[in-house]
């Protein structure tokens, strides 16, 4: 320590009071033995010990306030006691939900929320467990059903969007995108059978819809490019469906 250093703190002692004082006191007693400073705050602050690694921390910064190590440290658990208060929230937050669930598993913006705060702490059966719960209720219309499909399609499990659209053409059954959308996921799944029969439904009702709606959207010509389908494309049944 360099003597413009030692100046500085003996300045800043010769201010204190005599309570001031006492605390300095007490405090190196308990803080100044064999091993340094930062490794008794790193070790509290490793341990959860935040109240106690903050207080050594502050007090450390009130006789060296240039010491950057310790401003680092103080920092990080500043930034670990917010962390610390946003988990806490969000056990009590979960908590409500979990019982607004229970209580109405057909809400589907409970559902949604409950689902989305477990993706959220990486409990993503939790999250899965719920969306599944959520398409067996009583309540689950086609709403219900094609934004769980939406979900399902963005975290990428496959199975699941396949089923919730085996759902949806079960209720919608005059629907060619829905058909068209199970078959484009069954082709990705590889299953290439189980895709051509749902390809063949969309396309009929395309058609079908297309001599009423001659603007609709014509499901074949879309078919005929789309990379979903590129496992089939040298299949003749493909073919045959896109041609006609």
């Amino acid at each position: 320590m360099n003597g413009k250093k030692v100046e500085e703190i003996e300045r800043a002692i010769g201010t204190m009071t005599q309570e001031e004082l006492e605390e300095l006191r007490l405090w190196l007693d308990e803080y100044a033995g064999p091993r340094p400073l930062d490794r008794r705050i790193e070790a509290d602050l490793a341990a959860g010990r935040l109240d106690d690694a903050e207080r050594i921390a502050e007090t450390a910064l009130r006789f060296d306030r240039d010491n950057s190590f310790i401003q680092l440290l103080l920092s990080q658990i500043k930034g670990a006691r917010q962390s610390q208060g946003q988990f806490t929230q969000a056990k009590e937050k979960l908590g409500q939900l979990e019982l607004q669930f229970k209580t109405n598993p057909g809400d589907a913006r409970v559902a949604f929320e409950l689902s989305s705060l477990y993706m959220q702490m990486q409990q993503t059966s939790a999250a899965f467990h719920i969306l599944d719960q959520l398409i067996d209720s009583p309540k689950a219309d086609t709403t219900i059903l094609l934004s769980v499909a939406g979900a399902y399609a963005q975290l990428q499990q496959g199975d699941r969007l396949e089923a919730v659209l085996q759902r949806l053409v079960k209720m919608t059954p005059e629907n060619p995108e829905a058909w068209y959308d199970l078959a484009t996921t069954q082709a990705r799944l590889g299953k290439g059978n189980e895709a051509l029969q749902s390809l063949g439904k969309a396309l009929d009702l395309s058609a079908q819809r297309l001599d009423k709606q001659p603007k609709a959207a014509d499901l074949r010509k879309n078919a005929a490019t789309n990379q979903s389908f590129a496992s089939l494309h040298n299949r003749p049944e493909f073919q045959k469906l896109v041609a006609q």
